[in-house]
């Protein structure tokens, strides 16, 4: 003899048509795969930025050091005016979270280098070779 199951489950209730004319309903944040591609080449270039940034300003910092091994003095833009004077109270540039967070070499130019009565060799000035913006 043979048994038949029968099913509990429901039978499907048909979705009611939508209204000619009216737009479906859009579900929050949907991206399509162009904008999602263009948002990560942006962010792949701001990333190549930073990191660019962040290796200039390594290679600052140990020219710097460098500069204060060997007994010298740097001056950084925001501590000179225009004309070259000293400026009364120099203010670091740059958000001072986002100099705690990157550090704060990342802001700083050198504009100036003083190497009076110091002996340098050749090697000690291939290390100042990074200090492009130096002006004295």
């Amino acid at each position: 003899m043979k048994t038949t199951q029968q099913s509990n489950r429901e039978p499907a209730k048909e979705q009611p048509a939508s209204k000619p004319g009216t737009k479906p309903r859009r579900r929050w944040l949907q991206f399509t795969l162009r904008g999602l591609i263009v948002l990560m080449i942006f962010a792949a270039i701001g990333a190549f930025w930073l990191r660019s940034e962040v290796l200039r300003a390594r290679e600052q910092r140990l020219a710097v050091e460098r500069i204060f091994e060997l007994g010298g003095r740097v001056r950084y833009a925001h501590e000179l005016q225009p004309d070259g004077q000293l400026v009364a109270k120099p203010v670091p540039p740059g958000p001072k979270w986002l100099q705690e967070l990157l550090g704060e070499n990342l802001f700083l130019t050198v504009k100036g280098v003083y190497l009076q009565d110091v002996e340098a060799t050749d090697a000690d000035m291939d290390v100042l070779a990074p200090l492009n913006d130096v002006e004295t």
